[in-house]
């Protein structure tokens, strides 16, 4: 790591520190306080200045912090939120709303990091605050203080052991698996099952001339966990054996059985990215294939982009019908490489960051008002023009024009009474005509969006690093693969717009360009409090 690294990686580490309130608590200092210090000195010193004297003591409150974070931190976060939202706040109000959400988001950082996935953060939610059935008697009133002191138990309870069961299926030679490799038991026989299991259970527990049962125990906090990191260590196993003895594409299950106290349950092992399909219509699909046909018919695309091009869809391909989280890391963050280097040059991290950013941080407006649109089109909220009172197509409403509108007060206040009944709906609505309520507003949201992207695309490139260089595994992946994947989609939308529309585009370097230059004029206006420019790109449903 060079200093340029070093700055980099400290300064989003300083960042870090000095906006989490909770890390002033008596667990996280002085450390916390000392890393600041010696942080701020590596960064306030010349580049040219020999700093390496600090690197040692920088290390070691590092991980000073890091023991007490891993111990205390989300006993903490849950602390207060729970003392904050059992206090019953003034009618009306809710003074502590952005440090609840902020708090929030690092308790949950913290529990994928520490190995929940989504999916089971979200089960739980939905079955205790959604709908509490499970711990609420039938007829008794719901109580948000017993479903939150039985879920904040529930993240803080201690590993227990969990045996879950895999199958392999398409195996060619079922006999020939030992019946013990380490920890993974093989075996043609599935798993004793009670006579009142489910249909799902009964169906993954059916013997097969090509099945295996692959079993083992994993101490853990959640059946979930326990399966993902059950399947992670049987794939490594699997691929010794695909490398000389099974040539057949045997593949592992995606379900899974859990044993519990009263049975067995299927789970299912999370291997998609968490991101929304996207609904193509008919049209949307006609305009797809004829920006394709763009590429494949231009005479001034040069061979070698041409092909670079075809490679990043081919590697996103790839990507996305593997299995691995870490395959797909690779194979996404390739196709930006692929794209990047058509006429680039210079270190890839940094190469790909600065091609990257403009096109994802332009694409942050046309974002949200599509998923504003595609809200009030499924609420069913009747949207009327301020100045006519006239009902209006939310559907084929165009981005300049719910952009416009977004600056009404008038329309702000009657969609936000009108989606009253989903608070969510209504919390985040609100946030975002806040950002964007004034041109400067804007100005400011892209600042901060763009450095954001910028963080987001160097953490994915130190673990393209680390899976490539140290065959390690990478803490976070499904959420690193959600945001490489969306913006590699980005960029890839993006130029293929870029082409249809600028016929005598030459090079994907010559499109990063146009995209930084575009971005430049964008916060350059906006900042001066003129949105004049961003409309007239809107109008076009430019998003870079």
């Amino acid at each position: 790591m060079n200093d340029s690294d070093r700055r980099r990686i400290w300064g989003e580490l300083l960042s870090i520190l000095e906006s989490a309130s909770l890390l002033q608590d008596d667990r996280f200092q002085p450390a916390g306080h000392e890393l600041c210090l010696l942080v701020k000195d590596f960064l306030g010193k010349d580049k040219k200045d020999n700093a390496t004297s600090s690197f040692a003591l920088i290390e070691a409150f590092a991980r000073e912090l890091e023991v007490a974070l891993s111990e205390h931190f989300i006993p903490t976060c849950i602390s207060w939120l729970t003392r904050t939202l059992m206090e019953a706040p003034p009618s009306g109000t809710d003074p502590e709303h952005a440090a609840v959400n902020a708090i929030t988001g690092q308790l949950l950082s913290c529990l994928v990091g520490d190995g929940w996935s989504l999916e089971s953060l979200f089960t739980l939610y939905r079955s205790t605050f959604a709908v509490d059935v499970v711990h609420t008697t039938a007829g008794q009133p719901y109580s948000f203080s017993r479903a939150s002191n039985w879920m904040f138990a529930r993240l803080q309870r201690a590993p227990k052991p969990y045996t879950v069961t895999f199958v392999i299926n398409q195996v060619t030679d079922v006999g020939a698996f030992p019946p013990q490799v380490g920890d993974i038991g093989f075996s043609t026989v599935p798993p004793a099952i009670t006579g009142n299991s489910s249909r799902m259970v009964n169906r993954l527990a059916t013997a097969g001339g090509s099945r295996v049962f692959a079993t083992m125990t994993v101490l853990a906090r959640d059946g979930r966990i326990a399966g993902m990191r059950a399947a992670q260590h049987i794939e490594q196993v699997l691929d010794v054996v695909r490398y000389d003895f099974e040539r057949s594409n045997f593949t592992l299950s995606e379900k899974f059985l859990v044993q519990k106290a009263d049975g067995h349950k299927v789970l299912e092992v999370a291997r998609m990215v968490p991101n929304q399909t996207r609904d193509i219509s008919q049209s949307a699909l006609h305009q797809f294939m004829q920006r394709l046909g763009d590429l494949v018919s231009s005479g001034t695309l040069q061979d070698d982009s041409k092909d670079r091009i075809y490679s990043a869809f081919r590697l996103y391909r790839t990507g996305a019908e593997a299995g691995n989280l870490e395959n797909k890391l690779v194979n996404w963050w390739t196709a930006l490489e692929f794209l990047v280097k058509a006429g680039g040059s210079g270190g890839i991290g940094d190469a790909v960051e600065n091609a990257l950013y403009p096109t994802v941080t332009l694409a942050y407006l046309s974002k949200h008002l599509e998923a504003i649109r595609a809200a009030l089109h499924a609420l069913r909220v009747t949207v009327v023009c301020p100045a006519t009172g006239e009902p209006l197509d939310t559907a084929a409403m165009s981005l300049h024009e719910l952009y416009t509108l977004c600056l009404d007060g008038t329309f702000r206040t009657r969609t936000l009474a009108a989606v009253a009944g989903h608070p969510y709906a209504v919390l985040q609505m609100n946030e975002f005509f806040l950002k964007i309520a004034t041109p400067r507003d804007l100005a400011e949201t892209l600042k901060h969006h763009e450095r954001s992207v910028r963080w987001q695309i160097q953490r994915i490139y130190r673990a393209r690093c680390d899976i490539v260089h140290s065959a390690g595994r990478v803490a976070q992946a499904t959420l690193l693969c959600a945001n490489l994947e969306s913006y590699l989609k980005i960029l890839l939308d993006n130029f293929l717009q870029s082409l249809h529309r600028h016929a005598t585009l030459r090079t994907p370097k010559e499109f990063f360009d146009r995209q930084r230059h575009t971005f430049d004029r964008v916060s350059g206006q906006l900042a001066k409090n003129d949105n004049a420019f961003l409309i007239s790109l809107l109008s076009r449903d430019f998003t870079g």
